[in-house]
């Protein structure tokens, strides 16, 4: 069952978070400096029912096989969310898309 038949026609989106937020992740980087001033990426994903993080690390350079390997180890034993929330970065590429193959992605407007 996708988002669309989540969604009745009654169901606002706020609803929808409200009625699934235990089975929503949603992920994304954050972009900071360290010490020396150099450009780091922190991924982070979170649950949003609890809003616990279930998964950061930090890298100079997020490609899109890094991205779907912290996915994976946020994923031991094939404990996955339903639902992955995160927004249209070329980091989430292919490899990101097989290894999020049995959760449905919902990705962020423009």
């Amino acid at each position: 069952m996708g988002v669309r038949e989540s969604l009745s026609p009654k169901q606002t989106w706020a609803t929808f978070l409200r009625n699934h937020a235990s089975e929503i992740w949603a992920c994304d980087f954050l972009q900071t400096h360290d010490v020396f001033f150099r450009t780091v990426f922190v991924f982070v994903i979170i649950e949003l029912g609890s809003r616990r993080v279930v998964h950061f690390r930090v890298t100079r350079n997020p490609t899109d096989q890094w991205t779907a390997q912290q996915l994976r180890e946020a994923t031991p034993f094939g404990e996955k969310p339903r639902f992955l929330i995160r927004d249209n970065d070329s980091k989430f590429g292919p490899s990101f898309a097989r290894v999020a193959a049995e959760i449905e992605v919902l990705k962020t407007p423009y």
